[in-house]
């Protein structure tokens, strides 16, 4: 949580879209809305995919889908 408070622009709220394979999340979406690093709206959304593939999750033997709902303060 503190990393994606230094992301310039990204809401009180998201919710991320992940794959998660072996441990790692690839985010997919956030809000709905694809990634898009490269719009100016969605400046954000780089940012915040880095800190959050960055994070570790349970490992599971098959691949999963996952969507977390964030609220930062």
């Amino acid at each position: 949580m503190p990393g994606l408070r230094t992301c310039d622009g990204v809401p009180n709220t998201i919710t991320a879209d992940l794959d998660i394979v072996g441990g790692r999340g690839v985010v997919t979406a956030f809000n709905s809305h694809a990634v898009a690093p490269d719009d100016p709206l969605y400046r954000w959304h780089g940012c915040a995919r880095r800190i959050l593939e960055g994070v570790d999750f349970p490992a599971a033997e098959t691949a999963g889908q996952a969507r977390v709902r964030l609220t930062l303060r």
